[in-house]
């Protein structure tokens, strides 16, 4: 089954399958791609576009938000914080859940703290981040290891995330947030390591959590910001999308 892509407004990137007819009125299988911030949104960018057309592949309508302030959109990042990419993924998921008989919602990364109360069947957390001020602390470091490794002297405004300026609410925001699961809904939550033993935050989450129903699957693979050849995530999208495509 082919796929095709269109523009989704101003939103992002609109996959479905080459067979859906808009006009039909039949649901059909849908999911909504949370991607990560900053230079993880670079770098992941292509993972997660060739995620949505695996999916519309395989007969998923699937959604790949382009929020405020990243990506390819002419907005700048100070334009850009919780309540603004809030509003737009609801705008997005009400768009599949529109079109939906089973919906699932793939936060990638950082993805999984600005997930806010969207609704969905199934939630995927693709390696998430559980703690938005860790995350901040690691995007700081990488930023001075790459320039100690390029000997570059770069002098690290206030703000700059690898490269990109926010601003003190949107930095303040995201060092508050911290994971929560959804209220209803399947749980999967995927890590993607060299290794199948799943880190200590996420033993620590599953622990804390241990009413819920919470299936793992540890993807063995190099991480998704090395560099990789033009077929190398085939292996790791089919892994992570056994539960939708079936």
């Amino acid at each position: 089954m082919m796929s095709k892509m269109i523009n989704f407004n101003e939103y992002g990137l609109y996959f479905k399958p080459a067979d859906y007819d808009e006009n039909s009125g039949k649901k059909w299988p849908t999911a909504l791609v949370i991607p990560s911030l900053f230079e993880e949104y670079r770098c992941s960018h292509r993972l997660l576009y060739d995620t949505c057309d695996y999916l519309a592949e395989n007969g998923v309508i699937a959604l790949f938000p382009e929020l405020t302030g990243l990506g390819n959109n002419e907005k700048e990042l100070k334009e850009g914080n919780l309540k603004v990419w809030d509003n737009e993924l609801k705008i997005a998921n009400d768009f599949l859940l529109e079109r939906s008989n089973s919906h699932t919602v793939i936060p990638f990364r950082i993805g999984a703290l600005i997930l806010g109360e969207l609704s969905a069947d199934r939630y995927i957390f693709w390696h998430p981040v559980i703690n938005g001020q860790k995350f901040l602390r690691q995007l700081r470091v990488r930023r001075e290891i790459q320039n100690k490794i390029t000997g570059e002297v770069v002098l690290l405004a206030e703000g700059d995330l690898e490269g990109q300026i926010a601003s003190r609410r949107l930095r303040d925001d995201l060092t508050d947030k911290i994971f929560a699961l959804p209220k209803s809904g399947e749980i999967i939550l995927t890590q993607q390591a060299a290794s199948t033993a799943l880190f200590t935050e996420y033993v620590h989450l599953l622990s804390e959590n241990e009413g819920r129903n919470i299936k793992t699957n540890a993807i063995i693979a190099d991480s998704y910001w090395y560099p990789h050849g033009a077929t190398d995530y085939t292996d790791v999208i089919k892994s992570l999308l056994s539960e939708v495509v079936k």
